[in-house]
C-alpha cells in the first residue's frame, strides 16, 4: 500500500455508492485490534519506540532478509465455554496451516496467477462472479492472484510446557463471566480468567465470549510481554462443525477469524485504518482501502481514497465473509518473515518445541540439509559487477565445503523467486557463471547460495 494522506474526504459523497458492499450475513463481523493497540500505546508511550524499533528491522529485512519455513507454537485459553471441543481445536489449526502453510492453493500456481484470459473477455454474473475459472474477478482484471504468496508458516501445539513437562498445549479454566472486555482481565488467572505461558516462547491465544460481539484483537509486536497474544470469540472459533457457531454468524464458520487476527499478531496492519483513513498499512503490494469490506467483496469495489484503486476484498486481513477472504500478498508474507527471523520481535516463538515438523514449505530442503549437515567450511560470494544493469556474473568461492553443485536463487524485493540455476561444482573451486535467461527491472534483488548445507546471501543492485 502506497503511503498516502486521507485528503479525498469530499469525494466520499460522489463515491459512495462504488463503496457500498453487497451484503448477505445476518450481521457484521467486527474487529478489536486498532482500538486496542491505540488503548495500551495511549496507556504505555514507550511502546511507540519499540515499534519503530521493530519496523526498522522490518524495513531491513526486505532487503536482507531470507523468507524460510517457520513453526509457530500455539497454547490454547478456554475461558468459560465448554463448548469448544478438541476437534474444533484442531478444525482451527487445520485452518491456520491451510492459509498460511499449505502450498497447494489454486491461486498459488503459475497457472492461475499468470492466465491469458483477456480482461474484455470476463464476464459476471449476477452474484459478481466471474466466468473465467479464478475464485474472483479482480484476480485476474486487477492482477491480484500475481501478488499472491505463501506464509510459510506452520502451527502446532507444543509438546513440553515451561516447566518441561509433557502438555497438549489447551487449557479449560471456568469462569462465570458472562462476556470479557479488552481490559486484559481475561489474561489474568486472579481475575477469572488464565495466565499467559512465557510470551516469547509461546503464541497464546484466549477463547472466550467477549463484550458486545465482537470477534476478537490481537496485540501486535510491541506490546507489553504479560499480555501478549490473541483474543477470539468463541462464536468464531473453529468451524463449521462448531458447537460454538452462532447463526447470527453464518458466514463466518471456516475459521478465518483466528487466521486475520494470527496476521495482526505477526505484524500486519488491517487494510484499513479506523483513525486516519487511507493511512498506510506499510505493504507495497495491497491497495489502498478506506473502511473495512463485509459481504462477498463483488467486483469492482472501489476505494475513495486517492487514486480510487480496487480494493483487495480476497485478502485475509479484510473483514469479508470467511469464503471471500483467501490470499496474502508478497509483502505481508515478508513482513510476518521478518517478525519471526532473528532480530525480529516474535524470533523466540521458532526456538520453542512441538509435535509438528516442516512439511511441505517453500524452503524445506533447506532445512533439512542444514539440521543433517550442520554448516561447516566457508562460502565467498560476489557479484560482478554491482551495481548494474541486470547482466552480472556470479563468483562462488569454497573453504572446507563438500558439495558437487552450486543452487542458485534469486529473489525480488517482496520475497517472490524470479530465477534459479543449478550447476555441478568441485570443492574448493572458484567458480563464475552469468546470469541469463530474463530481463530484470531495476531494483534490489536478493541473491542466495547454497553448497551443501552451507547458505549464504548477497543483495544485487540493479539500475
Amino acid at each position: 500500500m502506497k503511503y498516502t494522506l486521507s485528503f479525498l474526504f469530499l469525494c466520499v459523497a460522489v463515491l459512495v455508492a462504488a463503496q457500498e458492499p453487497t451484503t448477505n450475513i445476518a450481521r457484521d463481523r467486527v474487529f478489536g485490534t486498532q482500538a486496542y493497540m491505540s488503548k495500551i500505546v495511549q496507556n504505555d508511550p514507550a511502546i511507540r519506540e519499540k515499534v519503530s524499533a521493530i519496523e526498522r528491522h522490518t524495513f531491513n529485512y526486505r532487503t536482507l532478509g531470507n523468507p524460510d519455513s517457520v513453526i509457530v507454537p500455539i497454547v490454547f485459553h478456554i475461558v468459560g465455554d465448554s463448548k469448544i471441543s478438541k476437534e474444533d481445536i484442531a478444525a482451527q489449526l487445520e485452518r491456520l496451516n491451510t492459509d498460511f502453510f499449505t502450498p497447494a492453493h489454486p491461486y498459488l500456481t503459475d497457472e492461475y496467477r499468470y492466465a491469458t484470459t483477456a480482461v474484455s473477455d470476463i464476464k459476471l454474473d449476477a452474484n459478481g462472479n466471474s466466468n473465467d475459472g479464478y475464485l474472483h474477478p479482480a484476480d485476474r482484471a486487477e492482477q491480484f492472484a500475481k501478488r499472491a504468496a505463501p506464509a510459510m508458516i506452520q502451527f502446532c501445539l507444543p509438546t513440553l510446557d515451561p516447566d518441561g513437562k509433557n502438555t497438549e498445549g489447551i487449557i479449560n479454566v471456568s469462569s462465570s463471566a458472562a462476556t470479557w472486555g479488552m481490559d486484559n482481565a481475561l489474561k489474568i488467572s486472579e481475575k477469572g480468567g488464565s495466565s499467559p505461558w512465557p510470551t516469547q516462547q509461546y503464541c497464546n491465544i484466549w477463547i472466550a465470549p467477549l463484550e458486545n460481539d465482537l470477534a476478537g484483537y490481537a496485540q501486535m509486536p510491541g506490546g507489553p510481554e504479560e499480555t501478549d497474544g490473541i483474543v477470539i470469540n468463541s462464536l468464531f472459533f473453529g468451524s463449521a462443525n462448531s458447537g460454538a457457531q452462532s447463526a447470527d454468524f453464518k458466514d463466518f464458520t471456516l475459521g478465518r477469524t483466528l487466521v486475520h487476527l494470527m496476521g495482526s499478531y505477526l505484524n500486519l496492519h488491517e487494510l484499513w485504518n479506523e483513525d486516519s483513513p487511507c493511512a498506510d498499512d506499510y505493504v507495497d503490494d495491497t491497495p489502498v482501502h478506506n473502511a473495512p469490506n463485509h459481504g462477498s467483496g463483488r467486483y469492482k469495489h472501489v476505494s475513495t481514497c486517492e487514486g480510487n484503486p480496487v480494493e483487495m476484498t480476497m485478502n485475509l486481513m479484510d473483514s469479508g465473509n470467511d469464503s471471500t477472504m483467501y490470499l496474502f500478498t508478497y509483502g505481508q508474507v515478508n513482513r510476518m518473515q521478518a517478525t519471526l527471523a532473528e532480530g525480529g520481535p516474535r524470533f523466540g516463538l521458532t526456538k520453542t518445541p512441538t509435535g509438528c515438523a516442516i512439511d511441505g514449505g517453500h524452503l524445506k530442503q533447506d532445512i533439512e540439509r542444514s539440521a543433517v549437515n550442520p554448516q561447516v567450511g566457508s562460502l565467498q560470494l560476489r557479484i560482478l559487477p554491482n551495481p548494474n544493469v541486470g547482466t552480472f556474473t556470479i563468483e562462488v568461492a569454497t573453504q572446507d565445503i563438500a558439495a558437487t553443485q552450486i543452487q542458485t536463487y534469486l529473489y525480488d524485493d517482496i520475497g517472490h523467486l524470479v530465477w534459479q540455476k543449478t550447476i555441478p561444482y568441485s570443492t574448493g573451486s572458484t567458480l563464475r557463471y552469468p546470469f541469463e535467461g530474463q530481463t530484470l527491472m531495476p531494483g534490489i534483488y536478493i541473491l542466495k547460495t547454497l553448497a551443501g548445507s552451507v547458505i549464504q546471501t548477497t543483495q544485487v543492485v540493479v539500475r
